[in-house]
């Protein structure tokens, strides 16, 4: 028994002060060890008193006797359990728990260009694919509205799945066409996002989405029915990617900066395929103050590294920290709180070195830094490892310091970030594109951009053994949204290209040398971009901004060419174009080749003899830059069939090359139900005279105004494309 005595005063030195004694009766902890099948299923094990994670030792839980407890196992592959009210008793207690099975997963693994946040295990954004390399060779091919602004009805950031983009707004779910944008398939999310700043996640043959109130659903990505729902205890907003290894996924909740959210674990496994709203357990989560923003994690088999808010009001006020998770447990490994203040809202990127024990991981900070520290294979930090390097944003401002969002895109030995200006939506305010050496540990240089590359880049080393340098794509957080790239090679010290922009403020006008731009959306697509560029294997970048539209951008066409011919290119007059057997493929200035066959179209009207040259049209064209001017047309690439035609002449019924009343007068006949020898297929488009397909007292009428000379010409369909 311990005696403690509590004195309670007010911070008025006028109340009164009283003493509480306070009689603690112990006992000793019991032991309590759980003997799962399968043996490696996690075991989260939570006081119903506290409301407190317990931690075992080596194995075995010391719980207090008589107090309840819940836990849940769980294992990907099986059917979790969860027991709210275990009470310890009074001995030592082996709790045997034998999961069933899952039934065995029959969803259609599906191939991805982009599935998550970064594409890769690494968060680095680094890819060879041929993107675009000047503003005049790249070409907005669509823009479809899907939302409305950028809260809980935005359009999310997109993936790339079995060649579609997946994304959603609102409490939809989307399948879209990638070289059209249009919607080919719908699901129903139980409701929004916050912001839809993330995207969704694939992995298994699932898609994973993030949504308000600490939820996160699972849908089939083929059918997009969903499977499963976690909702958070602490709820939050989602506003961490959702990262996938090995059968788990992995994502984090906000509540504001000093409130306390979750960090969380869950099995992928559709446990039960009958119920389509399943609640699903978390295998574990970690609680932490401030919660996670914008953070996306860096998992191996033996620690996964998250970064997290500082716990204070601001950004600038405490001290952000870097931490390492064990990914079965939950417990965490080691951490390391940075020396500097601010928030770390971005995803960690991990560089391997040549063996295990030489990783580095990178990531940044809204107080102005950009960081590095070691990992060890057991998931601790080496000694002294962590290091960090001040930004620069062309002011001294410590109210409003160069911080940064931006997971860093690493290559050859060099970081590529975006950081912002004192006035993080103030236009040239010194936001600008960052190059750090990360073998010297200096910035390489800066260049400027009008708005704050607030999201990641995306860097192609596709021209890299042609020109030795890699390109490095960034949007503007600021309207219109520009898309800027930068082109750089180990030793530069100073950007390739710069453009001049003009900016008037408060009546004072400035010229800035700034960031090359590669595209300006226009019109209403105009908008700022909180949008990290994706890219599929033809180069095309897809984004979304905040006028609610999903965009895709890439290289022009150079050459639309019919690979193969029709089965038919021999024609009457007044026949319709049959496609069937026909093949298209568009050549693209990058050098990529793709078959359009279901996206042209064509004169779907009747055939002429002057459709000897019948062109063939992609339409998924819309504007570039060019000379530095927004918004400049395309013209649709076509290319030409060749078409045998033989003509018909409207009204000359009998064929004998005149039309006048022997012609009028077997229409006449043919209408009336008095003529009935056969009609030949010449015969039936001559006595359509019309063109409106069918053959009635009309066309009988108007020949004989044609015989009578009170009609001099017949009708003509006006020509569109199909």
């Amino acid at each position: 028994e311990e005696l403690l005595e509590i004195e309670v005063h007010h911070a008025d030195s006028t109340s009164v002060t009283d003493t509480y004694k306070v009689h603690i009766q112990k006992t000793d902890p019991v032991a309590v060890t759980f003997d799962t099948d399968p043996s490696d299923a996690t075991v989260f094990v939570k006081s119903n008193v506290s409301g407190k994670r317990v931690l075992p030792t080596g194995g075995v839980f010391m719980l207090i006797q008589g107090t309840d407890y819940t836990y849940t196992i769980t294992r990907t592959g099986y059917v979790g359990i969860k027991v709210e009210e275990y009470v310890v008793p009074e001995t030592a207690d082996t709790v045997s728990v034998t999961l069933e099975q899952a039934a065995p997963s029959e969803l259609t693994q599906l191939d991805s260009a982009w599935p998550s946040f970064r594409a890769d295990d690494y968060n680095n954004g680094t890819i060879s694919a041929k993107t675009p390399v000047t503003a005049e060779d790249t070409v907005l091919y669509w823009a479809t509205k899907l939302g409305e602004g950028y809260s809980s009805e935005a359009v999310g950031c997109p993936i790339i799945v079995d060649g579609y983009i997946y994304t959603y707004s609102g409490t939809t779910l989307y399948k879209v066409d990638s070289i059209s944008g249009q919607v080919v398939a719908t699901g129903v999310m139980d409701r929004s996002s916050s912001f839809a700043i993330n995207p969704p996640t694939y992995a298994e043959g699932i898609l994973f989405v993030g949504l308000a109130d600490g939820t996160i659903q699972a849908f089939n990505a083929e059918t997009l029915e969903s499977l499963w729902i976690y909702h958070d205890e602490l709820a939050g907003q989602p506003d961490s990617p959702i990262m996938y290894r090995d059968g788990y996924i992995y994502t984090g909740f906000w509540l504001g900066e000093t409130s306390t959210a979750n960090y969380v674990c869950l099995s992928v496994t559709d446990e039960d395929p009958n119920d389509t709203l399943e609640e699903k357990l978390p295998t574990w989560t970690y609680s932490k103050k401030g919660g996670f923003y914008w953070v996306g994690s860096y998992v191996t088999d033996n620690y996964l590294l998250v970064c997290t808010d500082d716990e204070e009001s601001g950004y600038t006020r405490g001290y952000g920290s870097l931490l390492s998770i064990n990914p079965h447990t939950g417990e965490l490994i080691d951490s390391l709180t940075m020396p500097n203040t601010g928030d770390l809202r971005s995803s960690v990127t991990f560089v391997p070195g040549a063996s295990d024990t030489d990783g580095m991981c990178y990531f940044t900070s809204k107080g102005g830094y950009f960081y590095r520290a070691g990992v060890n294979s057991d998931g601790t930090f080496k000694p002294n490892s962590l290091r960090g390097l001040p930004l620069y944003n062309y002011e001294s401002d410590s109210n409003n310091p160069p911080m940064s969002t931006s997971t860093p895109a690493v290559y050859n030995g060099r970081a590529y970030i975006g950081v912002s200006g004192v006035g993080q939506f103030t236009a040239y305010s010194g936001h600008n594109i960052t190059v750090i050496d990360l073998n010297s540990w200096v910035i390489a240089y800066t260049v400027r951009t009008q708005g704050f590359p607030q999201t990641s880049g995306l860097l192609t080393t596709a021209y890299e053994e042609e020109t030795g340098s890699v390109n490095v794509y960034f949007f503007d957080n600021y309207t219109p949204g520009k898309l800027r790239m930068i082109t750089d090679r180990p030793g530069q010290t100073e950007p390739a290209v710069t453009v001049q922009e003009t900016y008037t403020y408060s009546g004072k006008t400035n010229t800035y040398d700034v960031a090359y731009v590669l595209f300006t959306p226009y019109g209403d697509h105009t908008q700022y971009a909180l949008c990290s560029p994706i890219v599929d294997e033809y180069g095309v970048i897809y984004y979304k901004n905040d006028s609610a539209h999903l965009m895709a951008l890439g290289s022009t066409i150079e050459k639309l060419e019919i690979t193969k011919l029709p089965d038919k290119t021999e024609y009457n007059e007044g026949e319709t174009f049959d496609p069937t057997g026909m093949e298209v493929t568009a050549t693209y200035s990058n050098g990529m080749t793709r078959d359009v066959t279901n996206y042209v179209q064509w004169w779907d009207g009747e055939l002429t003899s002057d459709d000897s040259r019948f062109q063939i049209y992609f339409p998924y064209v819309l504007y570039h830059d060019v000379d530095g001017v927004a918004g400049t047309d395309c013209d649709e690439p076509f290319a030409v069939l060749e078409l045998t035609v033989h003509g018909v002449m409207k009204g000359d019924v009998n064929g004998d090359g005149t039309v006048n009343a022997d012609d009028a007068a077997i229409l006449y006949g043919y209408v009336k139900g008095t003529y009935t020898q056969p009609l030949t297929d010449d015969q039936r488009a001559a006595m359509d005279v019309n063109r409106d397909g069918v053959i009635n007292s009309r066309d009988a009428a108007m020949l004989y105004a044609y015989v009578r000379g009170t009609l001099y010409e017949f009708p003509k369909q006006t020509r569109k494309n199909g």
